[in-house]
């Protein structure tokens, strides 16, 4: 599937999934929809694998592909069957990436900086946006009342004060914002709800976190869930 260290990341590829287009070379696929609909050791490298390529996207890193010839596992088989395999010397890029539904395109020779941030340098960079479409994926069902129940306990037991508890930080939005931040935070589960199995999971108030908005982009960027106490660097 895929070998991450550091910031080297290695990505096996399937000779027959590859399309050519005025020549460019390139495979596109979705390793979040594998990982909802696969079961065990798949699932999780399916998921580590979504993960290391939007990270690829958003730092701009190379991809170095192994590519792959053979009979790729499908319902009938319980395993790729590999007739072939080599280390492509060209290195690969990400060079379109689906936040919200993990569909990704990954093109030979590309520069990944050009698709991350090389463009924005342009004062006259335009972007197409605005435009409506349907989606349809899977929701992690949420319960608001325990959200409210948390956001009570953390007043009760802080003097009736909702601060950010990621520890060096302390955000107050009510002391901020005024009115408009009365009774505001983010609750954080301390054990992410992407672990769950699909019929979820039962929830203790002990296991959610009160965070401000900032800590809370922070603990999961590049998709991961950082401990609360390590978050914060002190000099």
């Amino acid at each position: 599937w895929f070998f991450e260290e550091g910031d080297n990341i290695a990505v096996t590829l399937w000779l027959g999934g590859m399309k050519e287009s005025g020549g460019r070379i390139f495979q596109s696929f979705n390793q979040r929809e594998t990982a909802d609909s696969e079961k065990g050791p798949t699932k999780y490298r399916a998921r580590d694998m979504d993960r290391a390529l939007r990270r690829a996207f958003e730092k701009g890193l190379h991809i170095r592909a192994i590519i792959s010839d053979g009979e790729v596992k499908s319902r009938t088989r319980t395993r790729s069957r590999v007739t072939a395999r080599m280390l492509d010397p060209v290195p690969w890029a990400v060079t379109a990436y689906d936040f919200e539904t993990g569909a990704v395109t990954l093109e030979r020779g590309a520069t990944p900086i050009d698709h991350a941030i090389g463009a924005i340098e342009d004062p006259e960079y335009l972007g197409f946006e605005g435009k409506e479409r349907k989606l349809f994926v899977n929701h992690r069902r949420r319960e608001w009342r325990l959200r409210q129940l948390k956001i009570r306990q953390s007043k009760e037991a802080n003097g009736g004060q909702l601060r950010c508890e990621v520890p060096g930080c302390n955000f107050d939005f009510f002391a901020i914002y005024g009115e408009i931040g009365q009774d505001y935070a983010q609750v954080h589960h301390l054990d992410p709800l992407s672990d769950a199995p699909p019929e979820g999971v039962n929830v203790p108030l002990s296991k959610l976190a009160i965070v401000c908005a900032n800590c809370h982009v922070m603990i999961h960027r590049g998709g991961k869930c950082r401990p609360l106490e390590s978050l914060i660097c002190r000099g």
